[in-house]
C-alpha cells in the first residue's frame, strides 16, 4: 500500500513495540512522506498535516499548542496534556536531523476505542500502547479509561519513539526505506537499556528469524518477537554511528532525501549495500548486547 493511504501504527509500552497497520488493517512496510532536510518547514512538507476530523474534535474539545505540536484532549485529561506539552518543549532535538523537525504534529489523547478507530480508520492491535500516522503528522496516545491523570507512562520513551517516526518521515522527503532502518532509527532515538540488551542477546542466540536479512522480508507479528526486532534494528543505527558518528548519519539522511533512494545514499555515505550492512550489524548486534549487559 502506498501514497496517502498508508497508516503507520507503532505500539510501545516500556520497550514493548507492536507492528504497523494500514487502512486495510494489514501489516505493511512503513511509508515515509515529508520534507527534505534543510528546507524551511513551510516549503519542505510534501503533504499537509491532516485537520482534526469533526467527530473527533467534538469529543477532544480541548487543545494546547506546544512548539511544533498541538495536543487534543478531553477536559478530564488536562494534566496529561500539560505533561505531554512540557515533554515536547523540553526534550532534546532528534539526532541527525534538523532541530526544526518534526513540526506541525497533532497529538491526540483519546480515551475511547471509538475515537482511536476513527483516527486510524480501523481497529488497533489490542495490546498496543501508542500509535502514529507519520504521513498525516498524527500521534495517538490513548489516555486510559477513567484515570484522572491519564497515562503518564506514555510520555517518556513512547512519545519519543513516535516523535522520531514523524521526524524521520519529514526529514527524508517521502522516500521509502527498509522497515528495519525506519524502526531502528525511532528505537535508537528513544533509547534502550541493559535489560533490553539481555533480551536481545538471548534472542539472537536462539532465533535466526530475527536477523536483519530476515527482517527485510518479514516483520514479526508476535509482541515478544516484535520487541526484539526493534532492538535488532536499533543496533544498525548504533553500528552506523560507530562507523562515522552522528554527522555521518545526518549526511546519509540528507542524501537519502535528495536522491530519493535509500540504497544510493547508503552506498555514497558508507560504501555499503544493505546486504553488507546486515552482515556488519549482525556482528555488532551480538557485541552490543554483550557490552550493554556487562
Amino acid at each position: 500500500m502506498t501514497g496517502s493511504d498508508a497508516v503507520r501504527i507503532v505500539a510501545l509500552r516500556a520497550g514493548e513495540i507492536a507492528c504497523q497497520a494500514g487502512r486495510s488493517v494489514v501489516w505493511v512496510t512503513l511509508l515515509l512522506a515529508a520534507a527534505a532536510l534543510g528546507a524551511s518547514p513551510a516549503s519542505a512538507q510534501r503533504a499537509e498535516v491532516l485537520p482534526v476530523p469533526p467527530d473527533v474534535e467534538a469529543i477532544l474539545t480541548e487543545s494546547i499548542t506546544a512548539e511544533r505540536a498541538t495536543i487534543r484532549f478531553e477536559p478530564s485529561d488536562s494534566v496529561l496534556a500539560e505533561a505531554v506539552a512540557a515533554r515536547i518543549r523540553t526534550q532534546a532535538p532528534l539526532p541527525a536531523v534538523s532541530d526544526t523537525i518534526p513540526w506541525g504534529a497533532t497529538i491526540f489523547l483519546p480515551r475511547t476505542e471509538s475515537v482511536i478507530e476513527t483516527l486510524l480508520e480501523g481497529a488497533r492491535p489490542e495490546w498496543s500502547a501508542a500509535l502514529a500516522r507519520p504521513a498525516d503528522g498524527w500521534i495517538i496516545l490513548p489516555a486510559g479509561r477513567g484515570e484522572p491523570t491519564g497515562r503518564r507512562d506514555l510520555i517518556g520513551e513512547v512519545l519519543r519513539h513516535e516523535w522520531a517516526h514523524i521526524g524521520l518521515h519529514q526529514a527524508v522527503g517521502g522516500y521509502r526505506g527498509p522497515r528495519w532502518f525506519v524502526e531502528g532509527y525511532a528505537q535508537w532515538a528513544a533509547g534502550w537499556d541493559n535489560e533490553a540488551a539481555w533480551r536481545l542477546r538471548i534472542a539472537l542466540a536462539t532465533n535466526d528469524s530475527l536477523s536483519l536479512n530476515a527482517l527485510t522480508f518479514r516483520w514479526p507479528g508476535d509482541r515478544a518477537e516484535a520487541e526484539i526486532a526493534y532492538l535488532v534494528s536499533a543496533t544498525v543505527l548504533d553500528y552506523l554511528v560507530e562507523q562515522s558518528g552522528e554527522r555521518g548519519l545526518r549526511i546519509f539522511i540528507e542524501r537519502w532525501a535528495s536522491s530519493g533512494n535509500f540504497e544510493v545514499a547508503l552506498r555514497e555515505t558508507y560504501g555499503l549495500t544493505s546486504g553488507r550492512l546486515a552482515a556488519g550489524s549482525a556482528r555488532r548486534s551480538w557485541w552490543s548486547s554483550r557490552t550493554r549487559s556487562s
